[in-house]
């Protein structure tokens, strides 16, 4: 279990896949957690609620926890 987010099932609403919310520790929503048909995989939603959503799928995501790791590592260095 993650200390500083959640995944909380969504309602199903007739959907044939499972959508979850990202909360925080203070249960604000992040973002959502859906299967994108046109990628034929479960995707990140940013910003669901707008006409403009920003999607991750694990590979996007895999990338930007690897660039975050290594500009830490050079700030620590620098430390």
């Amino acid at each position: 279990m993650s200390t500083y987010l959640k995944f909380v099932e969504c309602q199903n609403d007739g959907r044939k896949t499972k959508v979850w919310m990202v909360r925080n520790s203070t249960n604000q929503d992040l973002a959502a957690i859906t299967f994108r048909p046109q990628w034929r995989r479960y995707v990140l939603v940013v910003k669901p609620e707008y006409n403009n959503p920003t999607y991750f799928d694990a590979s996007c995501l895999e990338e930007i926890v690897a660039f975050l790791k290594s500009e830490t590592e050079k700030w620590r260095a620098s430390q």
